[in-house]
């Protein structure tokens, strides 16, 4: 019984160190990026375009509006994603969304993975 108490006691201890040092890193991260060119540069001149011209956001949300719910919000995608997953989503699709392999050429595919991974924070009206 003794021990039980020692090792909850010692998991309990663990768990908040980890929590603590989770949000601790994801705060940093977001303050760090917050001003991720969802607009306002080339490359999100040419992301949005390609991504517009792509259908992209009939079925996925960005900056704060809404799109038809069928996919995940872009806002803050480079949170949970990098660029090389990313690229790897649009290449060759999920069971839900197609892939873009032949659709889009190499240069727009990369173009449209680098500028999703600028979305670092969720999207705030500037």
């Amino acid at each position: 019984m003794k021990n039980l108490i020692i090792w909850s006691g010692a998991g309990a201890v663990l768990l908040l160190f980890f929590l603590v040092f989770s949000f601790a890193t994801a705060e940093k991260g977001l303050a760090e990026d917050h001003g991720a060119p969802y607009w306002g540069t080339e490359l999100s001149d040419k992301g949005q375009d390609i991504a517009i011209r792509a259908g992209c956001l009939a079925c996925h949300s960005y900056r704060g509006q809404l799109g038809a719910a069928t996919g995940p919000t872009l806002d803050a995608v480079g949170l949970r994603l990098n660029e090389q997953a990313i690229e790897a989503f649009i290449r060759n699709g999920t069971q839900l969304m197609p892939p873009f392999e032949g659709k889009l050429s190499d240069d727009e595919i990369k173009t449209l993975a680098q500028w999703l991974s600028t979305f670092k924070s969720p999207y705030e009206e500037r």
